[in-house]
């Protein structure tokens, strides 16, 4: 041992023989034995190591027990730590700080009643008039937070209530007074259903977490899965019985935690408070049960029959008037094919199939991004046609499909409507079509429109479609009777990209790409005779066949055709704002693309917008 650290020792013996009276104030060293120093915690670092006096750490003898020392306060202002939501004291040479519950301020303007907890200075979330709904300016969905009679759990009807001519959205709908379904007589209901191809399993239930339902709006205590949206049936114990005994449907995502939800038939929803008895279900197992009115057997009985027709639905039935909404999800392959037909639709009330996209519809999109996706929805058929419409009024969008085929058969394809009444209007858009065929020598296609009679409409538009290349009568796009609108469609090596048949009353055409004679020079990319009944600006060819001389013989960069990314290329200067602006379409207005961007300004040519 060094000798300053025997000085230290012996006076720190001597210091406690004399009890005190006097002091040793020799700190020794980092050279000497007796530099032990301290941790944090306020014990010797090192072992054999001792505290002195109940200051200093030295080397131990057989005299003096280990113990604490080198303390890490002597006054409270000495345990500071700048927490507003800590009590900071100095006990015995040690700090604490405990938390306290003072009021405080998170300077967050969507907090209220804000207070220290665990530490942390925070408040709940904005609810000013107290109605247990967040401000739409917090991301809320309260959309006048200083009245608690406005909330989305109001009623706004029926027709005659007061509500019905204040001059307030008193539900939140944006829909105001008469132009409130529940203001008008006879009002459409909109009805929404989903399709969870071969999902039969609750995607959540009701264990340690309560469900509640006023109104319009169904709210859990816990998050739920991101997968759940539009058209999934909830099930409930509604009356504390201990058995399911209601059954909703959500019609609107408000966020993880809130939907807004309707019974069956689409009036409001039997209330509930605080069960934890209840499960949400896909409504279908797929497109074609939907289609037929075959409920998911997940959902046991007498819930399951939700859905009391069978074979197509009369949208028009006096006093019914709805539209319906069937909602397709990714949750696996849809490998049965479809057909439409038994359903009494009108321009009100159709009949669309989608997908739904943005966070009001589901948490996580379930619609390709303009590129094939197994994580998207997607139909998959072999050696038939895939969907086939017979219906007047009808929307397909979104949806991806393939149609496989390794054998020979005709009438192979991906999309076929051909209602059968001149009144009639099907809308096919941002769909993804393509083929699989091996050796097949018959005819295929990817979409055929157009109505038995004459004078129906059919409007195409946003779609890619490609690979139809294996018979000289396999067809990317068809307008084959009717008056068709094909709008801003990409189609890529298919043994004719664009052709009408002789039954077309009249098509129009603008903002089309086939790429179709650059693949194989054996394939023709528009073919069809130009007469009056053809209107045509800005339609693509790779060869000489478009009706537009200027756009003959173009060549386009796609990003990846190899594997099927047909979004265009910052390179390309062939289709990039070469388009016409259809915004303002006197027959087929909008402004988005196949990926649902937004269009403006020279819009770009087929159905990518760049």
């Amino acid at each position: 041992m060094h000798n300053n650290g025997k000085i230290l020792w012996l006076c720190g013996l001597l210091c406690l023989w004399l009890l005190g009276l006097c002091s040793c104030v020799f700190e020794p060293g980092p050279g000497s034995d007796a530099y032990c120093g301290c941790e944090d915690d306020g014990r010797c670092l090192l072992d054999g190591c001792v505290c002195l006096a109940g200051k200093f750490c030295v080397p131990a003898t057989e005299e003096i027990e280990p113990g604490r020392c080198c303390p890490r306060c002597e006054r409270d202002m000495d345990c500071n730590d700048l927490n507003l939501c800590t009590d900071d004291s100095c006990v015995e040479y040690s700090c604490s700080n405990e938390y306290n519950n003072l009021a405080c301020n998170d300077s967050d303007p969507c907090t209220m009643d804000d207070s220290c907890r665990a530490g942390i200075c925070t408040g709940d979330s904005l609810d000013f008039d107290g109605d247990s709904f967040i401000s739409m300016e917090c991301e809320g969905n309260d959309c006048d937070d200083n009245d608690a009679d406005v909330n989305p759990a109001a009623i706004e009807g029926p027709v005659g209530s007061p509500t019905c001519s204040d001059l307030i959205d008193n539900d939140c709908d944006e829909l105001l007074d008469g132009s409130d379904p529940n203001c008008s007589g006879n009002q459409l209901l909109q009805i929404y259903r989903s399709v969870g191809p071969g999902n039969s399993l609750p995607l959540a239930t009701g264990l340690g977490n309560s469900l509640t339902i006023l109104g319009n709006l169904a709210k859990v205590d816990a998050l739920l899965p991101a997968n759940i949206g539009l058209g999934d049936a909830i099930l409930y114990d509604s009356d504390g019985s201990g058995s399911l005994d209601e059954i909703c449907f959500i019609h609107k995502r408000l966020s993880s935690t809130q939907y807004d939800v309707k019974a069956a038939s689409g009036v409001q929803a039997a209330p509930v408070t605080g069960t934890q008895h209840w499960s949400i279900f896909r409504a279908y197992t797929s497109l074609a049960n939907a289609e037929a009115g075959n409920e998911n057997e997940g959902i046991a009985e007498p819930l399951r029959d939700f859905d009391t027709w069978v074979g197509g639905k009369n949208l028009t039935f006096a006093g019914l008037n709805q539209a319906w909404n069937i909602a397709c999800y990714a949750d696996n392959p849809d490998v049965t094919a479809v057909t439409i037909d038994g359903w009494s639709t009108g321009p009100e009330n159709y009949l669309r199939i989608f997908t739904p996209v943005g966070p009001a519809e589901v948490g996580v999109s379930q619609r390709h991004a303009g590129l094939w996706s197994t994580t998207a929805y997607r139909l998959e058929v072999d050696n038939q046609l895939a969907l086939y419409n017979l219906e007047d009024f009808v929307r397909l969008e979104g949806l991806q499909i393939k149609n496989i085929s390794t054998r020979a058969g005709s009438d192979r394809g991906g999309i076929l409507s051909e209602p059968s009444t001149s009144f009639n209007e099907v809308w096919i858009s941002a769909n993804i079509v393509k083929a699989e065929y091996n050796n097949m020598t018959d005819s295929g296609y990817g979409i055929i429109g157009g109505p038995v009679a004459d004078s129906g409409l059919t409007k195409i538009f946003n779609n890619i479609v490609y690979d139809f290349d294996q018979s000289y009568d396999n067809v990317g796009i068809c307008c084959s009777g009717g008056i068709c609108y094909i709008y801003n469609n990409t189609v890529y090596n298919c043994c004719t990209g664009f052709t009408r048949t002789s039954y077309a009353e009249s098509w129009t055409h603008k903002n089309n790409i086939s790429y179709c004679y650059a693949v194989d020079p054996n394939f023709m990319d528009y073919e069809y005779v130009i007469d009056a009944l053809v209107v045509s600006e800005n339609n693509l060819s790779t060869d000489n066949t478009s009706p537009d001389a200027e756009f003959r013989n173009k060549s386009v960069i796609f990003l990846d055709v190899g594997n099927g990314n047909f979004h265009l290329d910052g390179m390309d200067n062939s289709a990039r704002n070469k388009g016409v602006n259809l915004s303002g379409d006197a027959d087929l207005p909008f402004s988005t693309d196949i990926d649902g961007d937004h269009r403006s300004g020279d819009w770009d040519i087929g159905a990518d917008e760049f």
